[in-house]
């Protein structure tokens, strides 16, 4: 029964690393152009891209 352990330290870690709705996470040179899902207050999805704008990085929400 090796196997379980296996299971649910993989579960534990998968769910550790989830992304949140929320939040994007930080805006940076490498992440430039990437198109982000994220969920407002109202719960509703928005989308979201990293722009540069005057030598910094910030998320902008495009609808």
């Amino acid at each position: 029964m090796r196997v379980l352990p296996v299971v649910l330290t993989l579960t534990l870690v998968t769910t550790l690393s989830a992304v949140n709705p929320y939040d994007p996470g930080i805006c940076t040179k490498k992440k430039r152009g990437k198109f982000m899902v994220v969920k407002d207050y109202g719960d509703d999805d928005k989308i979201v891209v990293c722009v540069e704008h005057h030598g910094k990085y910030k998320w902008d929400m495009i609808n």
